[in-house]
């Protein structure tokens, strides 16, 4: 694992400093789940690698960039597809091409669109007539619609079908972030993806959504930098979330670090930020020497969090851990651990929180905003249930 940081240390500096003989089982393990064989193979290009080692980065690396440049293909037909209509991508191609220098050395899994909610219908019913299709299995359009933060459709592409998630949201409805997504997109810029002029977030905004998203999925990232074990996250899959991050606080010049201050405490997510600063400190020390962390507040686990982490991991990697049953009870993306975690604060959320959504702070609204919570909890769970029963009667129908 520490070599495998020194490499990522190496493409974060602009370093050719980086050198390797071969490459054991664990370490290509490491690198195929954390997608970095293209990185890897753009540092290593001068190393002397063992012919098994050079033949496994060579073939990991040819099938990332088919993926990637397969995923990034359907951008020039959204274009027409979705003219007139404000959308911008949030991650995947847009981050390879204005922080990586190269959108093939940033992998991806799907493409991750975001437009304004009104005009969410309009995309699907566009993106349908283009060829897009729902994904087999996947609840019903409605339910998503109601209680979620996207839907997902397989578009058509040169190779496979491409995974796309139309977004209205930045994140589950029962977290407690308060972004300013009108401003999103009257702020977002362009960036050339394989010659596809693409709306992204401006470096400000990505800052916010990529630390979001970062412990969105490292669900324990505040407790192991807390603890000082943030290179758990290499066994966890997630070290390009803060690779992604790293090189938004090197390479974004025109990045106003006060502005993004002012922007986190808006959104609520300056936990999020310090957060991530501090992973991206303990995993490279000194990296961001010039990056004034100070200025947004540090986060909090909480003791659920902190609880939940030491009874939902195992000392085992993942490729041998088996998930608990609460990890994996989801249906078409529905509910994750991190989601119930989320769910436990919203209920009764700190002060801030009510004058960041409501304007306003006082028992009143704290016990209006608790029966809202657990009146949307209760719809999304009916609703959750039949969804579940449409679904498995149009099966038991197609058979």
């Amino acid at each position: 694992m520490t070599l495998l940081l020194q490499a990522m240390r190496s493409f974060l500096d602009a370093k050719a400093s980086f050198s390797i003989d071969c490459m054991d089982l664990d370490f290509r393990d490491a690198v195929r789940r954390n997608r970095l064989a293209p990185l890897l193979a753009h540092v290593a290009a001068t190393c002397a690698l063992d012919p098994e080692s050079d033949a496994w980065l060579k073939s990991a690396c040819h099938a990332a960039m088919g993926e990637t440049a397969a995923r990034a293909a359907p951008l020039r037909m959204m274009q027409e597809q979705l003219d007139g209509i404000r959308w911008l991508i949030l991650r995947g191609p847009v981050l390879g091409a204005a922080l990586y220098g190269d959108v093939f050395l940033r992998p991806f899994g799907d493409l991750d669109l975001l437009v304004p909610e009104a005009d969410v219908l309009e995309t699907l019913r566009r993106l349908d007539e283009a060829g897009a299709v729902p994904l087999p299995g996947a609840l019903e359009d409605a339910y998503y619609l109601r209680h979620h933060l996207h839907v997902q459709r397989y578009l058509p592409g040169p190779v496979r079908p491409v995974l796309m998630e139309v977004h209205w949201r930045v994140d589950h409805p029962y977290t407690l972030y308060t972004p300013d997504l009108n401003g999103l997109f009257a702020r977002a810029r362009q960036v050339s993806v394989l010659d596809a002029a693409t709306p992204m977030p401006d470096s400000e905004d990505l800052l916010l959504l990529l630390a979001m998203h970062a412990l969105k999925h490292a669900v324990w990232l505040p407790v192991w930098v807390e603890q000082g074990r943030v290179p758990r996250l290499l066994e966890e899959g997630g070290l390009m979330s803060l690779l992604d991050l790293a090189l938004l606080c090197r390479r974004a010049t025109n990045l106003d670090w006060a502005l993004a201050q002012r922007r986190a405490v808006a959104w609520g997510a300056e936990g999020a930020v310090r957060t991530c600063l501090d992973g991206i400190e303990a995993l490279w020390p000194g990296f961001l020497t010039e990056v004034p962390r100070e200025r947004f507040a540090p986060g909090n686990p909480g003791r659920l969090r902190r609880l939940c982490e030491r009874w939902g991991t195992t000392g085992a990697p993942p490729s041998k851990r088996k998930p608990s049953r609460l990890w994996r009870w989801k249906r078409g993306g529905v509910f994750r651990l991190v989601r119930l975690l989320d769910l436990a604060g919203y209920f009764w959320p700190p002060p801030d929180y009510f004058d960041r959504r409501y304007g306003e702070f006082n028992l009143r609204r704290r016990l209006r905003h608790a029966i809202s919570a657990c009146r949307a909890l209760g719809e999304n769970g009916l609703a959750l249930w039949r969804a579940q029963g449409n679904a498995i009667h149009m099966e038991k129908g197609r058979e």
